[in-house]
């Protein structure tokens, strides 16, 4: 299996947002939606997902999005902070050490990761589900690992080849 992030691949037109805003509704990711992309899951668990997934059926925007945290300190009023850097880089770092444990080189840094279902696929979220139900009934860890990267990668290369 050769896993790769295509570093070198173009991203699809971007602009930035005027106001801080989660991934899902970034004006790049909603464009994208009428030519069929999907954002990319951010459960750690499918972190690797375009690494592995068809180059031509893989894009990326900058990622210019806002997350935001929940803060309370001794009892007060709760307030919503945006992330910072060293959050932004903490989150990258756990995920790029447990991609190296699944044999999979670190990603790219800030970007969003947009996919094209494969045929017979209505989103990604019915991926994800199929994917999740196959790796359970073959018995595959549901962890981020190489038996679920490997599996994943074949499986998803048979779903678009159309020899599912």
């Amino acid at each position: 299996m050769h896993a790769n992030w295509g570093a070198d691949q173009a991203y699809l037109r971007d602009s930035w947002p005027s106001e801080p805003l989660p991934p899902e509704r970034l004006p790049a990711v909603i464009a994208s939606r009428p030519d069929g992309w999907c954002l990319a899951p951010d459960a750690p668990i499918w972190s690797f997902l375009p690494a592995v997934w068809p180059a031509a059926s893989r894009a990326w925007v900058p990622d210019r999005a806002v997350r935001l945290t929940r803060l309370q300190c001794d009892g007060g009023a709760e307030s919503v902070v945006p992330w910072s850097a060293w959050d932004y880089a903490e989150v990258e770092s756990d995920t790029n050490d447990m991609l190296a444990e699944s044999g999979v080189p670190a990603r790219p840094f800030g970007r969003l990761w947009l996919l094209k279902p494969p045929p017979h696929f209505e989103d990604l979220d019915n991926v994800v589900e199929a994917l999740t139900a196959g790796a359970e009934a073959d018995e595959i860890p549901h962890m981020c690992c190489t038996e679920l990267v490997a599996w994943t990668h074949t499986t998803i290369t048979r779903w678009f080849t159309n020899d599912a």
